[in-house]
């Protein structure tokens, strides 16, 4: 809790870095420029000479678009850095936790993308969650159950349950790039995650890597390698940075590395299928749920199990790491709702009374997209204490209907 409220302080004192900077730094460009347009209208001509007949100094760039740009850069390179002096001044964060504020604080996310049993994938802005993009996944003239979803602010990735992956410009809906998977996946595809210029994907005959520009919206249309050595389906997948999870009804999950495709570690111990995994090599940990109601914390580095969370009261659907305090979120098809974190766990305390078929962290808050249509933002922090049993969360600060089953969930 003190971390969130210090996390907060930061975002305030930020936030007012930025207005000061811009307003100091834009306010002289913007006058100079209004002092020289105003000269070129009193004093129209040719340019000063000098005793030699040569043109006089000249400005290193005219006032207009460019300097304009030239300044917002300057504007936001010292925003940066008095945001890296701001974070660096809070007594009592180690240099890997200054790291991991800085990088949560500095890259805000924008949008954040739901799927929806109606075949649409909607994206909304944040914090407002207003509606502004809505993305059809339609399979030859019919609609198609929309399963995962990722992307980042330039691109849009959307699975089905029709074998098929579909690429979008995040700003132009309309202009669907290239389709997936056609004669590569045999099954739904059961999840996608992106990395940089690399896209996982998980179906029946396993996991498959493609490759695409990050920002030029070109994705190659064969598959660039195949994640092999898993017995049956492959339910899950996972990725952060050049690590990749994925998760198995062989009731087992594997580690790989991204770019060679090669089997790093076997994690076993699960009694039934693995149904959802989450990683974060920034803190070295991966997660793994499962139908045999259990979630593993493991090692990535070793391959390792560190801990088994249990107390979930039906088949756990999916599981979520926050990048910044290293707590754990699960959801099980039930509605069951828990966060394990360094102060025991905490439930939601209006019980969700349908499956929560996916979490996303979005700063200090837990989105959770469910099963009867709604898609409900809980703020942590504000957990209610509680002198026997768990913590509890209040009430959703923010629910957003659909008008299906919310299936799927990212926030970029």
């Amino acid at each position: 809790e003190t971390l969130d409220i210090v996390i907060s302080l930061v975002y305030v004192l930020v936030t007012g870095l930025c207005v000061a900077v811009g307003w100091f730094l834009l306010k002289p460009a913007a006058e100079a420029e209004s002092k020289a347009a105003a000269e070129t209208r009193a004093h129209p001509g040719k340019p000063e000479q000098t005793a030699q007949g040569a043109p006089g100094p000249q400005p290193s760039a005219p006032p207009g678009p460019l300097a304009a740009e030239a300044t917002v850069a300057t504007a936001q390179q010292a925003w940066e850095d008095a945001a890296k002096r701001a974070i660096s001044r809070i007594p009592g964060l180690n240099e890997a936790t200054r790291k991991r504020v800085w990088r949560f604080a500095g890259d805000a996310p924008q949008m954040a993308l739901v799927g929806c049993e109606d075949g649409y994938v909607r994206r909304y802005s944040l914090p407002t969650w207003r509606l502004a993009f809505t993305y059809d996944h339609c399979v030859e003239g019919m609609k198609a159950k929309i399963t995962c979803v990722g992307g980042n602010r330039d691109l849009v990735l959307t699975g089905c349950d029709s074998r098929t992956v579909k690429t979008w410009e995040a700003d132009r809906p309309f202009r669907r790039l290239l389709v997936l998977g056609k004669g590569v996946h045999k099954g739904p595809v059961n999840g996608l995650a992106v990395s940089g210029k690399w896209t996982v994907t998980a179906s029946e005959n396993g996991a498959h890597l493609w490759e695409h520009s990050e920002k030029n919206f070109y994705m190659e249309g064969t598959s660039k390698g195949t994640f092999a050595g898993h017995d049956e389906s492959v339910l899950c997948v996972a990725v952060s940075k050049e690590s990749v999870i994925t998760g198995s009804r062989d009731k087992t999950a594997r580690l790989w590395d991204l770019k060679t495709q090669k089997s790093l570690h076997v994690l076993k111990g699960h009694k039934s299928m693995v149904r959802t995994v989450d990683i974060d090599v920034d803190t070295g940990v991966a997660v793994t749920g499962s139908d045999d109601r259990t979630v593993r914390v493991w090692k990535v580095a070793t391959g390792e199990e560190q801990r088994v969370l249990s107390g979930m009261r039906d088949w756990i659907s999916v599981v979520k790491l926050c990048p910044l305090t290293g707590a754990v979120a699960a959801g099980a098809v039930d509605g069951d709702f828990k966060v394990w974190d360094s102060h025991g766990f905490l439930t939601v305390a209006d019980d969700v009374r349908t499956a929560v078929n996916d979490i996303a962290y979005c700063g200090g808050d837990l989105i959770l997209a469910c099963a009867d249509g709604t898609v409900r933002s809980y703020r942590v922090s504000l957990a209610l204490p509680s002198e026997s049993g768990p913590r509890k969360l209040g009430k959703p600060f923010t629910t957003v209907r659909l008008p299906k089953s919310a299936t799927s969930l990212s926030i970029v």
